[in-house]
């Protein structure tokens, strides 16, 4: 049994432990001195005010923010139609990638003749291209899809995919914007996109998504 003189310590902390540690109970002065002596303990938990900071100058380091207009680069561009979008809201096309020719003519159209084309992902190593801040994508969603058989990364076509990743690994732009079919989630149950989590998480980046359906483009939905 300890007695009541022992429960005034040194410090709050070491009063409210033995104060635990007792099976004897506190006559009313103790319990008061002991509340009181807990209550005027600094800092005072239930009355904690973080120091006040001056507001720093605006950081103008990529690595850290993006200031002004976002720049990307836009792989598989197809007609361009996802490049576009995103030009629309006032982002700057910097480069793009087309391997189709006669698809291209039409993307050059939409696009521009500004920014630089490449033909093919295999052609062009990510760290000879001009760095920008993001990268849009829409990779041949063939190996995923029922259509292609859904053979995943056993389909060649597949390698555009990938090469995003090495992009992202190599570049680290701020963000990647990638579309894709929704099977990509399901095909050979799950394996395939489990491997591209890790992958982008091994590349340093994590991988959000979201599933896009009729209504969310104010398409009514038919299908039952």
């Amino acid at each position: 049994m300890v007695g009541h003189g022992a429960l005034i310590a040194a410090t709050p902390e070491e009063a409210v432990a033995k104060a635990a540690q007792t099976q004897s109970r506190l006559s009313k002065k103790k319990a008061k001195q002991l509340r009181r002596r807990v209550r005027n303990a600094i800092p005072r938990p239930w009355r904690f005010e973080p120091p006040k900071t001056k507001a720093a100058p605006p950081d103008r380091d990529m690595s850290k923010g993006i200031e002004g207009v976002i720049s990307f680069g836009d792989v598989a561009t197809g007609t361009g139609a996802f490049a576009k979008a995103a030009m629309k809201q006032g982002m700057r096309c910097d480069w793009w990638i087309e391997p189709d020719d006669k698809v291209a003519a039409v993307a050059k159209t939409v696009l521009g003749s500004t920014p630089k084309r490449y033909r093919s992902v295999e052609a062009v190593h990510p760290l000879d291209l001009p760095r920008v801040q993001a990268l849009v994508a829409g990779p041949d969603c063939t190996p995923f899809s029922a259509a292609g058989k859904q053979r995943g990364f056993a389909d060649k076509r597949s390698r555009t995919l990938l090469w995003l990743i090495w992009y992202a690994a190599l570049q680290q732009p701020l963000f990647c914007l990638i579309e894709n079919v929704s099977a990509l989630q399901r095909v050979q149950k799950g394996d395939v996109f489990r491997t591209l989590v890790s992958l982008f998480d091994i590349a340093g980046f994590h991988l959000h998504h979201q599933h896009m359906c009729p209504t969310h483009l104010g398409i009514p939905e038919t299908r039952k």
